[in-house]
């Protein structure tokens, strides 16, 4: 596992950074976050509602580093490292999942033991993929909002609702069935009215 803190941590900033952490609002739906004037885009909005106030990859980036910092890992920690270690928190996540029937209601009702086993292999994941964003000067919580509004227009709701299609496909499929209307309305417009 990646990272233990005690309550009593040793160094003020990582204190102070563990409660930043903590201090997240996670219920508050406001979008504090985004302020200043303006319209906000469909990613900004959403995100801010899922979050809160503060994006989670700021006080996540803070602790990881200080934490890494008080024991000279920096130097461990390239960009290839980071990921292979991501990788390896992913097959750890996956293999909480494996072998597990389909049918069964999911890990909101896995014992225990098990649920904190996936709470701690998600925290290594986030904990690793936020370094290796930081480490790649990478600024997460902007990604997030460009792709999210890529996504956006790539996925509009009302060809991908309940459709696993990549997004090329949808757009194709929309366009071969636009063409299918105009081609029937040609032809009936071709025909004329019916005779009585």
């Amino acid at each position: 596992m990646l990272l233990a803190l005690s309550a009593s941590a040793r160094s003020p900033r990582l204190r102070t950074c563990k409660q930043s952490l903590l201090n997240l609002d996670w219920g508050n739906r406001a979008f504090s976050h985004f302020v200043g004037e303006g319209t906000f885009t469909w990613s900004e909005r959403r995100l801010a509602a899922m979050l809160g106030s503060q994006p989670l990859a700021d006080p996540s980036r803070c602790l990881h580093a200080e934490f890494a910092a008080e024991r000279d890992w920096d130097q461990f920690h390239q960009p290839r490292n980071l990921l292979l270690a991501l990788v390896g928190e992913v097959g750890e996540l996956a293999e909480l999942f494996q072998w597990k029937p389909d049918e069964e209601p999911g890990p909101q009702a896995w014992p225990p033991k098990e649920r904190a086993a996936l709470q701690e292999e998600l925290s290594d994941v986030l904990i690793y993929l936020v370094a290796l964003a930081a480490r790649c000067h990478v600024d997460l919580p902007q990604a997030v909002l460009a792709k999210m509004d890529t996504n956006q227009r790539r996925y509009p709701a009302h060809l991908s609702r309940g459709s696993t299609r990549k997004y090329t496909d949808l757009l194709h499929e929309a366009t071969s069935e636009d063409q299918a209307v105009r081609t029937a309305d040609l032809a009936c417009e071709s025909t004329g009215p019916a005779s009585t």
